[in-house]
């Protein structure tokens, strides 16, 4: 096998925790490769030390071919040609102004594919993708002729590409073959082992403590009554049996005291705390249609998008819009947001936005961190926002990270919290699933699906679609059409 890249001795500080501890990771030709962790444990900065961009002090990385990083937080180049063949195959425009996410994350594919590096370093590649683009993603890398590792949340995209998962736990990096399917069958079937191994170890230690207390009050008892002074004067050979029996007794006391020392605890995973998002108290709307749009056109730069819309949105109500890239759900969300003509909203609705790209905005935040983000973008105290902010698993100093250093996926949670705890009653959420991990997801939908008030998501996300939603509208062939959950 063809080494491509090696990295020895990779170690990277941030504040005052290690994000990555690695000793040795290897590339060669060929490989199909998956990272998979929580967010905000170190796939992104593992990438850039692969890349290069990253190059922490001390370490030995060895780069046997070029490779090629596609930035999760990255706007497109622009700057090479693509294949218009393929761009017309994506449904990319030529245009650089008013591209939807989906469009953009295509256009960024295409351009780092087709530098052709040996290494393809992938950080959530169809993150805003419509159900054509991620199709393409896995039809272009199945027979990739180098190698390529690629971060990703999505199941089934990993299914069907990869044959060896990474994983990075306590800042380590470890190794797993299979597909994601694969590596959590043998994951689960490792913390059964830990687990049963821990509670033996765990049984055989209560075992030894119990049989050297024991020996202790057996000996202690032997001594007792060789001092007793109304103790009789026994035949020689009788004391001499006694002070042997003692002997013997603090002889296998002290056998077990160092088996206990030696018999050690297996360390179990640490689990982190689970995200939480909290709602402010809302303003209760009694208006049964709180949005009302009437037989509206909506464009974008002289395009037409949808024809006519004719929407009435029931208080309370949870709905879905989807459909392909650039066919407008952003642009009706932010009709809403702007309350455009011929859209009509309840006098007392307070509306939330938030806005896919948010995470593009924090890139541009150098000195700005979370906590200084959060009381300018608030009116609650201080206190009160290290409180949600550690709700959703920024602890201690994680508060002064600065916002451009953030991944994707902790900018994703950062938005979704400023957005959840202010008192909004109408909720207006454009993909708030991007580059969050699954068990972050669930936590969103869990807050919609209880939330008391109403919900307009777009979202490429069938499954996500399907549990959070009483309503769900596609926008098609210029019309936006009442859908069946799938």
């Amino acid at each position: 096998m063809e080494l491509l890249v090696n990295v020895q001795n990779a170690k990277v500080d941030y504040l005052d925790k290690t994000v990555l501890d690695i000793s040795e990771v290897k590339i060669y030709r060929g490989d199909r490769i998956g990272i998979v962790a929580p967010n905000g444990s170190g796939k992104t900065t593992l990438l850039k030390v692969l890349s290069g961009d990253i190059k922490p002090k001390g370490a030995e990385v060895h780069r046997y071919g070029r490779t090629a990083l596609m930035a999760q937080q990255a706007e497109p180049e622009y700057m090479s040609p693509i294949d218009p063949k393929q761009q017309h195959l994506l449904n990319i425009p030529d245009r650089k102004q008013n591209m939807s996410g989906g469009e953009k994350t295509k256009r960024k594919f295409l351009e780092t594919l087709y530098s052709y590096p040996d290494v393809l370093l992938l950080d959530e590649p169809s993150a805003h993708m419509d159900e054509s683009g991620i199709q393409y993603i896995v039809e272009e890398l199945k027979f990739y002729y180098g190698a390529f590792v690629l971060v990703s949340h999505d199941r089934k995209l990993l299914n069907k590409l990869v044959d060896k998962i990474w994983t990075i736990r306590d800042q380590k990096l470890m190794t797993y073959s299979g597909n994601y399917d694969e590596y959590k069958e043998q994951r689960t079937a490792e913390l059964e082992r830990m687990e049963t191994t821990y509670a033996l170890v765990q049984k055989e230690k209560k075992r030894l403590r119990q049989s050297l207390q024991d020996k202790k009050t057996k000996a202690n008892k032997v001594a007792d009554r060789k001092g007793n002074r109304e103790f009789k004067a026994k035949p020689t050979n009788m004391t001499k049996s006694k002070e042997t029996v003692q002997k013997n007794l603090y002889k296998s006391a002290k056998n077990l005291e160092k088996r206990l020392e030696n018999l050690v605890l297996p360390e179990l995973p640490q689990s982190t705390d689970p995200v939480r998002f909290e709602a402010a108290y809302l303003k209760e709307l009694h208006n049964k249609l709180p949005i009302i749009i009437e037989y509206i056109d909506l464009k974008a730069e002289n395009r037409l998008l949808i024809q006519n819309i004719n929407l009435q949105v029931p208080l309370g109500s949870k709905l879905s819009i989807i459909g392909k890239n650039g066919v407008g759900k952003t642009t009706l969300l932010k009709a809403i947001y702007k309350q455009e003509d011929g859209i009509t909203i309840s006098n007392k609705a307070k509306i939330g936005y938030f806005d896919q790209m948010s995470y593009l905005q924090f890139q541009s935040e150098h000195t700005l961190s979370i906590i200084d983000y959060c009381k300018r973008k608030s009116d609650y105290d201080e206190k009160h926002i290290r409180h949600m902010l550690g709700k959703v698993n920024f602890k201690q100093n994680d508060v002064y990270k600065k916002l451009c250093d953030l991944s994707g996926g902790e900018a994703t949670r950062v938005a979704l919290m400023m957005v959840f705890i202010q008192d909004y009653n109408i909720l207006l959420l454009d993909e708030p699933t991007n580059f969050l991990d699954i068990e972050t997801i669930e936590v969103v939908e869990e807050f919609i699906v209880s939330y008391p008030g109403t919900v307009l998501c777009a979202s490429h996300d069938n499954y996500f679609v399907n549990k959070i939603s009483d309503i769900i509208y596609e926008i098609s062939d210029l019309k936006l059409v009442v859908r069946e959950r799938s």
